[in-house]
């Protein structure tokens, strides 16, 4: 699967809601739900948003730097942060801060 090299707001709105894979170092696969895009504001230093991904009980529960892989997107590492509870998932937060980027 081929690496992303750019990240940006248009690359991922069109994705909210489709399945993720979170690949583990061992290999094994979590299906993953990319759950949410929220807009984080611009500034004169670039354009921030938020990545929110709803991640099942044999999933991870602590933070870190994870493997995801989705067919339309590609393969990217992304630092996860847990930020809440849904039932027995947990939602993770990926925090992008692109300097210098209009975000398109």
């Amino acid at each position: 699967m081929e690496e992303v090299r750019e990240f940006s707001w248009a690359l991922f709105e069109p994705h909210v809601g489709k399945t993720f894979d979170l690949v583990g170092p061992d290999g094994r696969r979590v299906p993953i739900v990319f759950q949410d895009l929220a807009d984080r504001g611009r500034s004169s230093f670039g354009t921030m948003f938020s990545l929110y991904f709803l991640v099942p009980p044999e999933g991870p529960s602590e933070q870190g730097l994870f493997r995801l892989e989705q067919e339309d997107v590609g393969s990217l590492e992304l630092t996860l942060v847990p930020v809440r509870s849904e039932g027995d998932s947990l939602v993770f937060e990926a925090a992008m801060n692109l300097l210098g980027s209009e975000g398109e």
